[in-house]
């Protein structure tokens, strides 16, 4: 009699995916809309006061659409593309989504990518559309 010594393929429980919140905000030109849904060049929003349901909502052209990184920084602020940050060294930089990730860059550094490793060492400090004032020192 013979035995069988096959292994079996083991069945994995949970997808190998790595899920994240999809959440986008968008620069008009004059303000930060928090919480669109993108579609080309123009954003879904919720008219400002009101709650609930997609009924009470209106089209805006945007300049630029913005993705959430999926990642907050050291004081549980959410990161998103065209943040700058800063880490303990004073150094900025700003958030990019490059070679399909997201990374840091500046003046000095091409790309580095963002990660869950350095977070804790990294704040953001505002955005290149909001906070002009802080690009003084960044070629963008």
């Amino acid at each position: 009699m013979s035995e069988n010594n096959t292994n079996p393929i083991p069945v994995l429980s949970k997808p190998l995916l790595y899920s994240r919140l999809f959440k986008f905000r968008a620069w008009d030109g004059k303000e930060m809309l928090q919480d669109i849904i993108p579609m080309n060049n123009y954003a879904i929003t919720r008219v400002q006061g009101l709650e609930n349901t997609m009924a009470y909502c209106y089209y805006v052209t945007v300049e630029k659409i913005m993705q959430y990184t999926g990642l907050k920084d050291k004081t549980g602020t959410d990161i998103y593309e065209g943040d700058l940050i800063v880490f303990e060294d004073k150094t900025k930089y700003v958030i990019i989504f490059k070679f399909g990730a997201f990374g840091f860059t500046n003046d000095f550094m091409s790309f580095i990518g963002l990660c869950e490793s350095n977070l804790n060492i990294l704040q953001v400090i505002g955005n290149v559309y909001e906070n002009k004032n802080l690009l003084w020192d960044l070629q963008l």
